[in-house]
């Protein structure tokens, strides 16, 4: 897959607030939506502070409030399977050398082991053209696995890059999946 600067732009924004005194100011609102999609993102956030405070990352003791205030954002682009995912794969995980590293390793293990969802199928079957002439998957179902992390808005964000050419494709996706400039 091309899209390794889409996966650093995504964890760039994913840490806003989530973190130590040092961070960037809490941006968004605490909400976290509602059903299953809230216990995802708060579960996710209780996982990253608790894996941060077993691993001695220096988290400060508010970081759960503000993980859930500072990635809304992250949230709102995230499929709950994904977060889930995620989530079990930081209470798992043995701390990392680099803490920074935790989570984005559960996020790229979650593009290989979710099963994709009908949203995420028929996204690849949308943007086919652009993703296989432009080398972006080696095949349908790596698509269909990538892009079950993504929460339907998201999906529907990137659904503007149809008909972009292969020099175009990265900044459109960077730009609709994660905000990226």
């Amino acid at each position: 897959m091309r899209n390794h600067r889409l996966r650093a732009a995504l964890f760039a924004i994913l840490w806003l607030g989530c973190g130590s005194d040092d961070r960037p100011a809490l941006l968004g609102t605490s909400d976290t939506g509602s059903g299953p999609e809230s216990a995802a993102r708060r579960h996710w956030c209780d996982s990253l502070c608790n894996s941060a405070w077993r691993c001695e990352a220096g988290f400060p003791s508010s970081c759960g409030d503000n993980c859930r205030r500072g990635s809304s954002a992250f949230f709102a682009r995230s499929s709950a399977a994904s977060l889930e995912y995620q989530s079990r794969c930081m209470d798992d995980a043995a701390c990392p050398a680099d803490f920074d590293d935790l989570p984005a390793q559960c996020w790229m293990d979650s593009v290989t082991q979710l099963e994709p969802s009908d949203a995420a199928n028929e996204q690849c079957e949308v943007l086919a053209p652009e993703f296989f002439e432009c080398d972006w998957f080696a095949s349908h179902d790596s698509c269909a696995r990538y892009h079950a992390n993504f929460s339907r808005a998201a999906l529907a964000n990137e659904r503007k890059c149809a008909g972009s050419s292969c020099d175009e494709l990265d900044e459109c996706i960077s730009k609709q999946l994660s905000g990226a400039n």
